[in-house]
This record gives C-alpha cells, structure tokens and sequence, in this order.
C-alpha cells in the first residue's frame, strides 16, 4: 500500500522534506468558505502566511475553481528564487471540462515567473494537448507537450541548480529524467500563480469543473524515484471513486437481518445504488441468492466511450457450485462492456469493445481477490489485471456505445448470479486511467483490508 506521506521516511528525511509553499484543498483547516467562494487561504509550507486571492476564487468539485480569468491565487516569494535555488514543484488537478475556460480550447493551471517574461514555468492544457512550458534566462525554451487525458493527474518538475538539469513528469505520467540543461537568471521576486497565466497571458485561465487539488513547491531537487513516489502519493490522495460500494462501511448500507433496504454511493456521484429483488448481507458482503438478486447503478452517459476510467472489484469466492456468475459487469450494449465473471472452475476478466472480444482465463482460488481494469480514452490503451497481478495489455481499444453505461453488481442483469456464501466486498469506479503499478498498489492494499 503506498504511503500518503513519503517524506519522514527512511528514503527521504530532514526538513528539506516540507514544501515552502503548500496549497492542499483536502485540509478545510487551510481556507475559509462562505458558500462556494474561498474567503482565505493559507500556506501550509513552511514560509507560513496567507495566498493572495485574486478576484472571487471557488471551491467546488473538491479543489479550487477559477469561473472568470480574474480569479486565481497568488505568492510572491519574495526574492529571486529561481536564480539561486534547486526546486521541485508539483500540481495536481482534475481536468473535467474542456470549454469553460475563459478561452475555450485552453484550461492553465499554474505560472512561475519572474518580472521580465525570461524565466518562466507554466503547466496546463491547450488544445490537443498537455503543456508543460519552462523558458530559462530567455534562451531555453522547452514546450513539452503530449495529448491531455480527462481526470485526476500530477505534473512534478524537478530543478538542480547545481547541475543545471530538469526534469519532468507529465500528468499522464510519462517521463523525462534530465529533460534538458538551463539555468535562471532573474533579478525581481519569483512569483507563483494558481488557477491562471495572470500577466502572462490574463485572459487564460483553468475553467470551472477543473479544479485544482494541490501545489507544492520544494526548495531543493527530486530524485526520479522520489517523484514518481510523490505524484502516486497525490494522484491516489485526490482521486475518489465516483461510483463507489463498500461493505466495510456499514454508515453506507441499511439492513433488516440480512436483507439489504438501502445501499448508498460513497462515490462523487452521490445518490443510492438499485436493489433489485432481495439483495442480502452475509460473511461480511453483498451476496446474491437468487438470479434476481443484484445491484446496478445507470452512469446517466455513455460514459465508456467518452472517459478515461479505472474499475476494480474485491469479493471472496468461495462456493463456486453454481457453475456462472457475474462478479461486476460495465456495459452499454452487446459490443461494449467490462467483465469479472466466473465459469468451470474459471476466472474470467473480460471486455467488449466495438464488438471485439479479448479475455483472460485462471483456475478458481478460494482466496479473496481483487480484479482491476484500466481504461485511457487518449492512448486507448486498456490494462487488466486479475488476483495473480497478471491481465492484458491491450492497445487500439475503442469503445462506441451511444447508450448509457450500467453498472450490473452480483449477477448480469439477473441472468447468471454469484450465489451463496461468494461475498463482493467493493466495488470502485474512478473517472481516471491508473497506471499498473497504481492498479497493483490498489489491489494489494484491498486484498489486505479484506483478508482476515
């Protein structure tokens, strides 16, 4: 399971370890709301103080919001520190909606500058693509680009003022060790902007329904391990299933003996998930005793082929007698769905896409298990993994449902349910692409909550 605070660890101690200049909208003990509207908000870092709020910055989505170009955050840090300092600096946003910027193609999330338009960092996306931009005393320019993928992700770039050399982790995740070589040369105060390109560019701005979870900025350079390791630590501490079912949470469900009456989604989408005939709670799960026993929940969109997405699904197989059952099922229509399924002593992990069929077999355990699968819209490339931590890499997936996705739990439909004493612990579905060893981290850490 991956620690939600690297730093204190043997592998990275000392107090070089605390950002300067930290904005975490998961720590309501950091601003002050009145409705939407964030009224303050303070450093976390360790230079202390209060941001500057720009025009009327907003919390919604669970970070923080830019509606007009006017509104955004800033910190002037108060001395040149680009020239004179390694850094690292890492931003982690969740880009939603493509056209509520103020400019309509672009949605930017961060500027680190100077006074004179040489020295320059800025992170977001425009177009086609993600940008990540540094221009360095006026000479070096680097415009890395890559194509921009919908949900939660973390940009880290890293500086070594005594080598000279950058690098970069893209919000995808791909990376660039040493990117290039380039020094800073500014004179004025290094000012840091949030939610806007402000005097760079003013009229750009991050829209709303995009935004921003995190800022840190470092005074000292990563390793790459080190982070790699940081942006998993914010990609998993911001991301929130939106669909999401847990029986460990008996705040989530209400029972008469083991009937289940009401069953909630602790995910972002809120609302109740579909009891269809008696759906009960037993060894510690929701279990299926008849055909028509399940749980289903209609994602309102025709959402597999519009997001990126990452499912996964823990149950306890244990009495495999009744020959078929669907675990968890994402379907739209016939030619596009996601399967974990059992059938002769099989475990099945399956999908449909565009009609075309690719599945993965493996021998019955009676351990619990945790599938997960693994959707990027962008690449299309599709990762699935079973119990074992092996799957299928898949590449050129397209999905092309026009229907809504249904998420079918317990059985397909009422066609072919799980039976007694086969308990599904949880089920998860995020709106973001995983990366394996995020999905591998994931399945380890809830195999271990449900193994006794």
């Amino acid at each position: 399971m991956i620690p939600f605070n690297i730093f204190g660890h043997s592998n990275t101690t000392g107090e070089d370890n605390e950002p300067i200049v930290w904005v975490d909208s998961s720590d309501n003990s950091s601003y002050t709301l009145s409705g939407n509207d964030v009224t303050a908000l303070f450093n976390k870092g360790s230079l202390g103080g209060a941001m500057t709020l720009n025009g009327n910055v907003k919390f919604a989505n669970s970070g923080f919001e830019s509606w007009s170009a006017s509104d955004y955050i800033t910190r002037d840090l108060g001395e040149p520190f680009m020239t004179d300092n390694s850094f690292t600096i890492a931003l982690t946003y969740d880009l939603q909606n493509l056209t509520s910027g103020n400019v309509n193609t672009a949605n930017y999330f961060m500027l680190v500058r100077d006074n004179t338009s040489r020295n320059i960092i800025y992170s977001g996306r425009i177009s086609t693509v993600e940008r990540n931009y540094i221009e360095a005393s006026g000479v070096v320019n680097q415009n890395q680009t890559e194509g921009y993928s919908l949900g939660v992700g973390t940009v880290v770039i890293s500086y070594n003022h005594n080598t000279g050399n950058f690098s970069l982790i893209k919000h995808r995740g791909s990376e660039l060790e040493n990117w290039f070589n380039g020094s800073f040369n500014n004179v004025g105060n290094t000012i840091i902007s949030l939610l806007s390109l402000t005097t760079l560019a003013p009229t750009f701005n991050s829209g709303a329904d995009n935004p921003l979870h995190e800022f840190r900025l470092y005074d000292r350079a990563f390793s790459l391990t080190e982070m790699q390791n940081l942006q998993t630590e914010l990609n998993v501490k911001h991301s929130k299933p939106i669909v999401w079912v847990d029986s460990s949470d008996n705040t989530t469900y209400t029972l008469s003996g083991n009937d289940v009456l009401t069953l909630n989604n602790k995910g972002s989408l809120g609302g109740a998930m579909t009891l269809n005939g008696s759906v009960k709670f037993a060894n510690s799960g929701f279990e299926s005793w008849s055909n028509s026993d399940y749980i289903t929940r209609d994602l309102g969109e025709p959402f597999m082929t519009n997001n990126s997405f990452t499912m996964v699904c823990t149950f306890d197989l244990q009495d495999a007698s009744s020959g078929t059952g669907f675990v968890s099922r994402l379907l739209s229509d016939a030619n596009n769905f996601l399967n974990t399924a059992y059938a002769s002593n099989q475990l099945y992990i399956e999908k449909r896409s565009s009609g075309a069929y690719n599945g993965k077999a493996d021998a019955i355990t009676s351990l619990v298990q945790t599938t997960v699968f693994s959707y990027d819209v962008t690449s299309q490339l599709l990762l699935m993994i079973n119990y074992t931590e092996f799957g299928l890499t898949l590449n050129s997936v397209v999905f092309n449902n026009t229907l809504n996705s249904i998420i079918s739990l317990l059985s397909d439909f009422g066609v072919n349910n799980t039976g007694a004493d086969n308990p599904l612990h949880e089920f998860r579905l995020y709106d973001r692409a995983f990366s394996l060893t995020e999905m591998q981290d994931l399945q380890t850490e809830l195999n271990d909550k449900y193994t006794p």
